[in-house]
């Protein structure tokens, strides 16, 4: 059937189902739930607490009503689908399979994109964890796309993700829920409880196995099947002081992965590996708005195992990262201008045990910034933000060295009090990541002169917020420099080098729509041209081309409706125009610098979900989620792993 065809029926039976309940007579009675406000405020993307029409940037906030209407059950699979985010991820929902680790890549840049959870950093060797914090537990989240390294250091050199969580507050009365959920593809079981003193939750989440994940190849290639996955989450904050809060985040995984290859239609496994990865976050965070000052520790312990019943030798990855930053706003000229001063430092470990080649390398690397933000309004109109940051790293046991400056500069004009446009432009920078070298022995070479990525980042925009309608444009462009690529000695050893240019350049729409009490609809459009020019040559790239890098049309619309005991969501999702593959029709690995050049890319990606909540009484909920219902057999990455099948499940919460 016709790609175009089918999106387009997809979002007829979307609009024609939204249609339905707003204006059908059978299911539902008068009363509406709750009312949304679409007047949200947003810290993360000047660490000030601003309107979305008063943030000189590209923001969006999702909330946890949002993210309770729409069913999802992975904080990746939200982000990819709310915000036109791409992404590397090796199923859906964000899995990470040891070291091959998930990642998001907003305005199409890989290892681009910073994670913080309550203004944490929480990536991990330069990728984007999304998944740590149990569904439940999150209040909201924040996405602001563009050059964030000024506020928040390397690798925001796309954007920042902020994913902030309940919070424990003087005088709540205590409360929670249990919920368990079975379906034909994924169960889960879990507890919340909220006090005065302590918000945690927990959930445990099983899925079902998943084989021949990978496309088959024309007569060969290679075979992948996943078993056993489970996920355990745990997060919980505790109310010391009414400014001092103390987290805990655990997240365990398990899965069990068979590999071989396929012949003449017949598979054989030659691997059988269970994979474990374990990480745990602890973390103190200070905040006072009389006095101004805020701060923040973390400390995140990271375990990897990979043990292998057969086919190769197990190996263990084990690493850690220190965090402490603190800042200052001060407020003046009557509180019309606000000056943000702060520092950060940082230690980062990484570990990694290899059997095969009885090998034990360790490195750390520390690291030093300070920087300002000043926010001065000129007029009622008009306001800037002027930001630098000034960055230093130690040297560590393969890499040297290195000090950046980091400028950005942000201004808003308001038209009116419902409407503003602005300009963002900034430049960001990435480091290698820390096992960037571990690669070692005769096939290998060190380079200790790698450079880190670096780029700058222009925007301009349109809002527009009257609390019934919000809709944002936005002009991008990203030129980045010295991307780190695999490249060859002159005696053929494998090398880790900067040869690689980047650009991306767009058109970002958002809107969302309050079409009376009882409905919302959404919808977010990107078109964008991310590409990468070589001068090595890799394998989607001949030396000295450009290539496409990502998807060039990522696009969502939506509708939530609430009436009386019933909430009902329904949404498309497409990835349209999409990269080239990794593998030839064949199933041999492209590689264009050789002469095998890509000769496929990947096919469009869309996904049609629903979700409607029961509210029987005012403490049970029963609800039900349907995925790809369309029951497309699209990829999700260049690999071309299978999206998850046409899949359902029923929720039910009980709240106490």
């Amino acid at each position: 059937m016709n790609k175009v065809k089918v999106l387009s029926n997809a979002v007829l039976m979307s609009a024609l189902m939204s249609t339905s309940v707003v204006w059908g007579t059978t299911a539902f009675a008068a009363d509406n739930l709750q009312e949304y406000s679409l007047d949200t405020m947003v810290v993360t993307a000047t660490r000030t607490e601003k309107k979305l029409v008063d943030t000189p940037a590209n923001a969006m906030v999702i909330t946890k009503e949002q993210i309770k209407d729409q069913g999802y059950s992975s904080a990746f699979e939200l982000v990819t689908s709310m915000t036109q985010a791409g992404a590397m991820g090796w199923q859906d929902d964000g899995t990470d399979y040891s070291g091959m680790l998930s990642r998001i890549r907003l305005r199409g840049m890989d290892n681009g994109t910073l994670v913080l959870v309550n203004g944490h950093p929480a990536n991990f060797l330069n990728a984007s964890a999304l998944n740590q914090i149990p569904i439940d537990q999150i209040e909201k989240i924040e996405v602001v796309k563009g050059a964030g390294s000024v506020l928040y250091g390397p690798q925001a050199m796309a954007g920042v993700i902020n994913v902030i969580t309940k919070k424990p507050s003087k005088g709540q009365q205590t409360s929670g829920k249990v919920f368990g959920s079975m379906g034909n593809r994924y169960n889960d079981y879990g507890l919340n409880v909220d006090s005065e003193i302590i918000s945690i939750g927990g959930q445990k989440s099983f899925y079902k196995d998943f084989p021949d994940i990978r496309r088959p190849a024309q007569g060969g290639g290679g075979a992948l099947e996943v078993a056993d996955k489970n996920l355990e989450q745990l997060f919980g904050t505790v109310r010391i002081t009414d400014d001092l809060t103390a987290s805990l985040s655990h997240k365990k995984s398990h899965n069990r992965w068979l590999s071989g290859t396929f012949k003449n239609g017949v598979k054989s496994i030659t691997k059988d590996c269970d994979s474990d990865a374990t990480y745990n976050t602890y973390s103190l965070n200070y905040d006072n708005a009389d006095n101004g000052w805020s701060a923040g520790l973390s400390y995140m312990d990271i375990s990897m195992i990979q043990t292998y019943r057969y086919g190769a030798a197990n190996s263990l990855y084990k690493g850690h990262n220190w965090d402490l930053d603190v800042h200052k706003k001060i407020n003046f000229n009557n509180g019309n201008d606000t000056l943000v001063l702060g520092g950060q430092a940082t230690k980062e470990y990484w570990k990694s045990v290899l059997v095969s080649s009885n090998t034990d390398t360790d490195s750390e690397r520390k690291s030093y910034s300070l920087y300002q933000s000043y926010d001065h309004k000129f007029s009622d109109a008009y306001n800037m933000i002027f930001g630098i940051r000034e960055y230093w790293m130690g040297s560590s046991k393969f890499l040297g060295s290195e000090r950046k400056i980091l400028p950005q500069v942000q201004g808003l004009y308001k038209i009116n009090d419902t409407s503003s446009v602005y300009f963002n432009v900034g430049k960001s920078f990435e480091m290698p990541q820390l096992s960037s070298n571990f690669y070692t022995g005769p096939k290998y070479a060190v380079n200790p002169d790698i450079k880190p990525q670096s780029s700058w980042s222009y925007e301009t925009g349109y809002k527009y917020d009257n609390n019934k309608t919000f809709f944002s444009a936005s002009i991008f462009y990203v030129d980045a420099t010295d991307k780190i690529i695999w490249g060859k000695t002159t005696d053929n050893k494998s090398i880790q080098i900067n040869a690689d240019k980047w650009k991306n350049y767009g058109l970002e729409l958002n809107l969302k729509q309050k079409i009376n009490d009882k409905q919302d609809v959404y919808m977010g459009a990107t078109f964008q041209n991310p590409k990468s020019k070589s001068d090595y040559g890799d394998w989607k790239t001949k030396p000295g081309e450009w290539s496409q890098d990502e998807s060039k049309v990522l696009f969502n619309l939506g509708t939530t409706y609430h009436q009386s005991k019933l909430v009902f969501d329904t949404r498309i999702t497409a990835t349209l125009k999409r990269e080239p593959s990794s593998y030839l029709y064949n199933g041999v690995s492209a590689s264009a610098k050789t002469g095998k050049e890509p000769d496929h890319n990947l096919k469009n990606r869309i996904d049609w979900s629903a979700s409607l909540s029961y509210n029987p009484t005012d403490k049970d909920t029963l609800r039900l989620v349907g995925r790809n219902l369309l029951n497309r057999k699209d990829v999700v990455n260049y690999n071309e792993y299978y999206c998850t099948p046409i899949n359902f499940y029923v929720t039910y919460e009980r709240r106490f």
